[in-house]
């Protein structure tokens, strides 16, 4: 069994749903915008396939609401062309087994996986101390040094 929430579901004019997810990742930085892009649209494609096999209605199209820009990518969402079908069954199996392709690192830290337990990939991870910037810094001197 696999648990998600559809953050929002339109039904159009002819029948067919737009399945709408909003994040409110940072893309401040180069290229991840487009890496967030291809990151989330198999769990966009996951929740269109869910509500077609459960009988409420063909999906047409997908949508990643990111908060933070606010930007809006949509693509149609059609099984067969972007294989998810093959993916879903394989990808459904593998959390089943609780098998990650993943590695730990810094991106653990917020991750509402392994907050909840769920990624034992991430369970251990703890952020370099060498990384973590002290919540009060030393007062700094006229010349800019740590007193």
């Amino acid at each position: 069994t696999i648990e998600g929430v559809i953050d929002l579901a339109i039904q159009g004019g002819d029948g067919r749903w737009l399945v709408v997810d909003y994040k409110s990742n940072d893309f401040s930085r180069r290229g991840r915008l487009e890496y967030l892009q291809d990151y989330y649209a198999p769990q966009l494609d996951l929740y269109a396939m869910a509500l077609a096999e459960a009988g409420i209605g063909e999906v047409a199209e997908c949508a990643l609401v990111f908060l933070a820009g606010p930007v809006i990518h949509r693509w149609a969402f059609d099984p067969a062309a972007r294989g998810t079908e093959r993916w879903s069954r394989e990808t459904v199996a593998s959390i089943a087994a609780r098998d990650y392709v993943t590695t730990a690192g810094p991106k653990c830290e917020f991750c509402g996986y392994r907050k909840r337990r769920i990624c034992d990939v991430g369970r251990d991870w703890a952020p370099d101390v060498a990384d973590v910037a002290p919540l009060n810094p030393p007062p700094r001197t006229p010349t800019g040094e740590s007193s």
